[in-house]
């Protein structure tokens, strides 16, 4: 197994991957498998870090996208594709319409002191519990201490008891709850 920086033609694994790991009932998991290509697209940036675990045959194992500009590029990505999230939120409208609401009026909700987010993370469902997961975390971590960055969080859904297993095992604090999710940071040491 290799943990390398995301590239284009890995988006396709990234979308199979998300596609079996993500819980049934996140605003992504109503995408068209187009359209969450099209979500990660433009999450890999420069800025962003974007990373994922390759098997030796080359096939996406597990992935981690996060860093400062996240938030603008997912308004971007809203704006390039209002058209198919109007499709998306009228066939799925309770959790659509809440995740906007709650991602685009940051007014509604406390806002996380950590500017850099960990945006995304996703093992394979057959690659679950093999410390893929947490060899991502590590190497997300490298690179933003690379950066002099030595705080950061990310946010999950309170439902999601096997992501907040993993958070909580990787070393992340609560920062606060708001009614239907956690918001979790990380100082990383120094080393």
């Amino acid at each position: 197994m290799l943990i390398r920086k995301l590239e284009a033609a890995d988006l396709d694994g990234v979308v199979a991957v998300h596609k079996t790991s993500y819980p049934k009932g996140h605003l992504t998991s109503f995408f068209p498998a187009s359209m969450l290509k099209d979500y990660y697209a433009s999450m890999v940036s420069d800025i962003n870090i974007a990373l994922v675990a390759v098997s030796t045959e080359n096939q996406v194992l597990g992935f981690v996208i996060g860093g400062n500009e996240v938030k603008k590029d997912f308004k971007k990505f809203i704006t390039n594709n209002i058209y198919g999230l109007t499709m998306v939120s009228i066939r799925n409208p309770v959790s659509a319409v809440s995740y906007l609401l709650n991602f685009l009026k940051p007014g509604r909700r406390v806002a996380s002191k950590a500017k850099t987010r960990l945006l995304s993370i996703a093992v394979s469902s057959s690659q679950q519990g093999t410390g893929i997961g947490h060899k991502l975390i590590k190497a997300f971590e490298d690179i933003l201490s690379s950066r002099n960055v030595y705080f950061y969080g990310l946010s999950v859904k309170k439902d999601n008891q096997s992501a907040k297993k993993f958070y909580d095992r990787a070393g992340f604090v609560i920062e606060f709850e708001t009614s239907d999710g956690l918001y979790y940071y990380k100082k990383i040491t120094a080393e």
